[in-house]
This record gives structure tokens, C-alpha cells and sequence, in this order.
């Protein structure tokens, strides 16, 4: 899974260093891909998820960036 989402080039750590952020959307994304190895039913929901939660991680601007706002 981890090796998708680096071939994608949308990450840039590696499965050693993960944030603590995306430790929860990876579980679900993995579970998603071995749930038949185990003889269980995968839930495509798990994935779909998982990869909303690590877009929106990749897309959220570091700590000290500036962040564009509008006011209305």
C-alpha cells in the first residue's frame, strides 16, 4: 500500500518514519488490501478512507507556512 501511494509520488516519508497522522489511515487501507489472506470480507470503505485521510494530510500546509484565507 505504502509503496502506491510513494509510486504516485504523494508521499514523501518512508514506512519507517510515518506520521503520526496517517498511522491510522494506513491500518485501515492495509485491512483493506489483507482482509482476503484472512478469509474476510474487505470493505472498500476502508481504503476509500484511508486514502481521503492521507490526501488531506499531504495537502495540509506545515507548521510556520503561511496559509491563504479569505475573509468575506
Amino acid at each position: 500500500m505504502h509503496a502506491s501511494i510513494r509510486k504516485d509520488d504523494r508521499v514523501r516519508w518512508v514506512i519507517q518514519d510515518l506520521p503520526e497522522a496517517a498511522e491510522e489511515p494506513y491500518v485501515y487501507m492495509a485491512a483493506y488490501l489483507a482482509a482476503p489472506d484472512f478469509g474476510q470480507q474487505a470493505d472498500q470503505t476502508w481504503f476509500l478512507w484511508g486514502e481521503r485521510e492521507i490526501n488531506a494530510l499531504i495537502r495540509t500546509p506545515r507548521s510556520g507556512e503561511p496559509v491563504r484565507t479569505e475573509y468575506f
